[in-house]
């Protein structure tokens, strides 16, 4: 479909025709409703951005973080709008809504363009009819594009808002809105003597598109829908009635399926492909892919390798018909592009020679917040900021090497830094850093005192009372970037669990702050490689210290009450099954090995016949085989929202009702200990130590 193709109708008339393909609804837009429309909202204009594009560029799968004019003025280029074509000559006005995707190929030498980012919101008290007839037309949602009769006009007020928002002012930000106003006002007199087609996106081709995209990042239902400016619960029925399965579990099945086909074809471990799909916890990872595929992990891969000639593969580039093939993403290839959460406020462009080049461009509405010494000027949308840059040797991440420092003079105001070498190799870093984003290390961090600006985490975890507390701002999922917000957070140095992100992750950080990386699983050498790069070393060992002196006396004090000779077991009830834990596992290892306890024989014979090294999922058939002088309970997992953990505990409740359960001989002694898997499923000082608490308490009645 053209751009400008024109429909011949009455102003005050509303026409709805309907296509077949896609399902995508066309209408003729009501000009005086949407006129009304504007009229009667708020305007906020979010970032102007001027852009070039040369031969062999092109801008891929870009979804807009909020409803966006883009006026073309020179060259030709082919333009996607959410999977409708528009062929742009010259001078070109398309518009879109939040969550719309927008590609760019060019057909010519060259493109340049502007786009224009702006939030409309409705004041209140309104009345109700104006309330219904945005909530109706959704003008600001819509998507059209069409070639200007007078261009000239809206080319002099679109530079002007460019001019405006160059100037990092309140006078040229007030300029840049008033000339928002004006652009739009010209665009409507124009429009009103063109009949404009215009499409309302169909809602699920856009969720799916987007699962596709993103689905290695943090996706709620309520996020999703959010993204899209629609309801959950509209969002939920129509993706149910097209797709047979809810957006979730959609979800899920793209997920899996990117995780079998990594099984297959890598050799990385079970937590490294359960993080690159978005599951923090590989257990939760484990009990989702065999219920997908009736099969664990672990022998899902041995299978494959037994036989190769499998022949229903999955592959993560399978998508529904109702999305066009578009290969925007890519496993273990160097060329992919990196995926941000909805709403991120950068664009790519892919340039097709031998070296790929990513450029970033941010929004100036949060570097504009950063300091008055950043500049957002360069046209082709790089940054430029005083903050120390990142460089990295060519260490691949997860080859641990020791913290070296080296305090490097500078000149000027800048702070002075130093090269801290971590899993990522030589980075650069301020000598005091005082505003620090972590995602996955908080407990260490918590326990140095560091200057926290950010965290990740979410309400109920066992941080975060102790984040509240110290008013440090918690992300919706502590292990998984939002660049957004650790964009607006303004950190000087981002400090993350090693293997969070792929490389272009780690880059995309770097472009922000400073980012340096360590494991949590051995957090003792951990905290104290941060010390070093944090001037805090001596509060590392000193933490250390603390923790083994309360780990020696709670062994003592265990081993005076219930002797030496006792045997323990560490269990997960969910649903129908159980998961039982071995020593092997990093967040068990404490009860197992460190407490002066011994695993239980049963454990050990239960370990010979597993797959994987965390533990083995077991019926509810073979409970009375696990023979232990203590059980440990748990149930769900370190980042179960509130509503899971309580669907959980009564989950557990209900084992509890079974008689395999009570031939449990630690059950049939009255010896079994419920505890949280909110910290007893990770690692770290605070987490460990809330172990120590636990064990101590239910073995000796002490804490």
């Amino acid at each position: 479909m053209s751009g400008s193709t024109l429909l011949d109708a009455d102003r005050n008339t509303v026409n709805r025709t309907y296509r077949c393909d896609d399902d995508m609804r066309v209408e003729l837009m009501n000009l005086d409703e949407h006129i009304q429309s504007w009229n009667n909202v708020s305007i906020k204009v979010l970032d102007v951005r001027h852009s070039r594009m040369t031969n062999g560029e092109e801008l891929r799968g870009y979804l807009l973080p909020a409803s966006s004019f883009l006026f073309s003025v020179r060259g030709r280029a082919r333009i996607l709008l959410n999977e409708t074509e528009y062929l742009s000559e010259g001078f070109h006005v398309l518009h879109g809504g939040k969550g719309l995707s927008i590609d760019i190929f060019l057909t010519g030498d060259e493109f340049e363009y502007y786009i224009v980012f702006y939030r409309a919101v409705l004041p209140m008290p309104c009345r109700q009819e104006i309330v219904s007839m945005i909530e109706r037309n959704r003008p600001f949602h819509i998507e059209y594009g069409f070639a200007p009769q007078h261009s000239i006009s809206l080319l002099h007020k679109v530079r002007e808002m460019e001019q405006g928002w160059r100037q990092q002012a309140s006078l040229g930000h007030f300029h840049t809105k008033a000339s928002f106003y004006q652009f739009v006002y010209q665009l409507l007199c124009q429009l009103e003597g063109q009949g404009i087609q215009t499409q309302k996106p169909e809602i699920v081709s856009q969720a799916v598109r987007y699962i596709h995209e993103y689905y290695s990042n943090p996706i709620t239902l309520e996020s999703l829908a959010e993204g899209l400016n629609y309801s959950s619960s509209h969002l939920s029925i129509q993706f149910k009635n097209k797709i047979g399965v809810g957006p979730i579990g959609y979800l899920i099945q793209v997920r899996i399926a990117a995780a079998a086909d990594l099984l297959l074809s890598t050799e990385a471990a079970l937590h490294e492909i359960a993080a690159s799909i978005g599951y923090a916890d590989v257990n939760y990872f484990n009990r989702l892919f065999k219920k997908e595929k009736g099969i664990s992990p672990g022998k899902y891969r041995s299978a494959a390798k037994s036989d190769r000639a499998i022949k229903d593969r999955p592959i993560i580039s399978k998508r529904l018909s109702i999305v066009s093939q578009r290969n925007r993403r890519y496993i273990d290839n160097d060329n992919r592009y990196l995926q941000l959460r909805e709403g991120d406020l950068v664009m790519h462009k892919k340039v097709k020679s031998s070296t790929i080049a990513i450029l970033l461009m941010c929004f100036t509405l949060f570097m504009g917040a950063c300091s008055s010494g950043v500049s957002n000027t360069n046209t082709n949308g790089n940054i430029a900021t005083d903050r120390p840059a990142q460089t990295q040797s060519n260490g691949a991440a997860g080859n641990k090497t020791n913290n070296e420092t080296d305090t490097s003079p500078v000149t000027g105001t800048q702070a002075k830094t130093k090269i801290i070498k971590n899993v990522l190799g030589d980075v650069e870093i301020p000598v005091e850093p005082k505003h620090i984003v972590t995602i996955g290390l908080e407990d260490m961090l918590l326990s140095l005192d560091a200057p926290l600006v950010q965290a990740g985490g979410i309400e109920g975890g066992y941080l975060y009372d102790r984040l509240m507390e110290k008013k440090i701002p918690v992300t919706s999922s502590a292990d998984t970037p939002n660049y957004e917000a650790i964009l607006a957070a303004e950190p000087d140095l981002i400090i993350v669990i090693n293997g969070i992100v792929d490389q272009a992750g780690y880059e995309q950080l770097a472009k922000i702050a400073p980012t340096i990386a360590y494991d949590r699983d051995d957090w003792k050498t951990s905290i104290v490689e941060i010390g070093k790069a944090l001037n805090r070393e001596d509060k590392a060992n000193e933490i250390i210290q603390t923790y083994d002196n309360k780990l020696k006396a709670a062994r003592e004090k265990i081993e005076q009450t219930v002797g030496s000779n006792n045997t323990v077991a560490l269990v997960r009830t969910i649903d129908k099954e159980v998961d039982l834990f071995f020593p092997t596992f990093p967040y068990s290892g404490i009860l197992y090995n460190d407490l002066g306890l011994t695993a239980s024989s049963s454990v050990a014979d239960f370990q010979k016949k597993a797959d994987e090294d965390w533990g083995i999922t077991l019926s509810l058939e073979k409970l009375p085989e696990i023979e232990s002088d203590y059980l440990f309970v748990t149930a769900g997992y370190s980042g179960s929202s509130e509503s899971d953990f309580q669907k959980e505990l009564d989950n557990v409740k209900a084992v509890e009702k079974l008689q395999l359960w009570k031939s449990i001989p630690a059950v049939k002694q009255n010896h079994v200990y419920k505890v949280s898997a909110r910290h007893w499923m990770l690692n770290g000082p605070i987490s460990d130590s809330l172990k120590i608490d636990d064990v101590l308490k239910a073995l000796t009645g002490e804490k």
